[in-house]
């Protein structure tokens, strides 16, 4: 006879017996062997039944941890949210890999602005564990219940505070660090400092609109066109400021460098990688637009860099031709169509006017 399987079989297998000892069809030597297989069966159909009703306990506790520890990570993340503030923000503050010298595509531009060895290091771990002085991490103790954090009233705020210094340093360090790969050309640029007294073609209500960088998150475009000495150039590094300070990375660049860095590019094989390098900044300033005209092969690169940004991220370009007259800085008919309507369609556009602000010595954007 095969063995049973589970216990069901076996109980089946004893009702079986049952009915065989009950009809008489077992020799009396064998009787004895049957009633402990019948009593075995029972046994295994108890055990099944208590095996089932623990399974069922399990399967409930843990529901309940899973359920603990859902709000437990969500608690983690909420913390987390309120003393750093979005990952994203994280991100960009501390520099994650889009950012460096991406125009030349030199080392920085390869190793994507990561911080040296120096600054990972942390300089010194006090007794709580926190490391106030290095690139570490810190706990977030300054959100966290003192009984919690296992501190006393006192201790608690002032580790408190030691923490929301160490996260001030850190932001602003991040900013500097944003500020250097930018390479504005005009460090003394700030948003706040543009001149909208001098009647020079600057609309108030729109610059002061562009305060909220909105218009980055919307991958917007700004066109600043004007004779030579009237704040175009300040005015895009001024804008570029801005996004630093709202923690974006910007990149500023001349297009006749520019263009010669992805003529370069080409004879390096590195043109695709400088592609992806100019796509990954949030917002791209390319001044002195049409100063010469641009052949086929520097439109297709460009084509390229701005249809990577279109409606996605935001480009500022500046010229001193009007718009009207970039068509015909481009020599290929087919791709000047393509770039004005990526660089003009919906775009911002600032056509200033007036003296130089060089020979009044006003300053450029900045007014006396």
């Amino acid at each position: 006879m095969r063995a049973p399987s589970d216990a069901g079989a076996v109980e089946a297998l004893g009702r079986d017996l049952s009915r065989l000892l009950g009809g008489g069809a077992v020799a009396p030597e064998a009787e004895g062997a049957l009633q402990s297989l019948i009593a075995l069966a029972g046994r295994l159909a108890s055990d099944k039944a208590a095996m089932a009703a623990m399974i069922a306990a399990q399967e409930a506790r843990i529901a309940e941890l899973a359920a603990q520890l859902a709000a437990l990570t969500a608690r983690i993340a909420q913390l987390q949210r309120d003393l750093y503030g979005s990952r994203s923000e994280w991100r960009r503050e501390d520099g994650d890999g889009s950012d460096g010298d991406v125009a030349a595509g030199g080392k920085d531009g390869r190793r994507g602005g990561r911080p040296g060895r120096k600054e990972e290091r942390g300089d010194a771990v006090n007794d709580t564990g926190l490391r106030f002085n290095g690139q570490a991490p810190v706990i977030d103790i300054a959100v966290t219940p003192p009984e919690i954090a296992g501190l006393s009233e006192d201790d608690y705020e002032v580790v408190s505070e030691r923490v929301h210094c160490r996260l001030a340093d850190r932001r602003s360090r991040a900013l500097q660090r944003r500020l250097k790969r930018a390479k504005l050309r005009h460090q003394d640029a700030c948003f706040e400092k543009i001149n909208l007294t001098r009647p020079r073609g600057l609309d108030q209500s729109v610059v002061l609109a562009l305060g909220d960088c909105a218009w980055i998150h919307n991958g917007a475009t700004i066109l600043i066109t004007g004779p030579t000495g009237t704040g175009k150039s300040w005015i895009s590094c001024a804008l570029a400021h801005k996004a630093c300070l709202e923690g974006f990375q910007a990149l500023y660049l001349r297009v006749p460098r520019l263009l010669n860095d992805l003529r370069i590019a080409h004879g390096e094989g590195t043109i695709a990688r400088l592609y992806r390098d100019l796509a990954r900044i949030d917002l791209l300033v390319l001044d002195d637009w049409g100063l010469a005209p641009i052949d086929a092969t520097r439109g297709r690169d460009l084509l390229e860099i701005l249809d990577d940004r279109s409606g996605r991220r935001p480009v500022i370009v500046t010229s001193q031709l009007p718009v009207s007259d970039w068509h015909r800085q481009l020599k290929d008919p087919s791709l000047a169509d393509a770039i004005l309507d990526r660089l003009v369609h919906g775009a911002t556009r600032f056509e200033l006017h007036g003296a130089s602000m060089r020979i009044d010595h006003a300053g450029a954007g900045t007014g006396p």
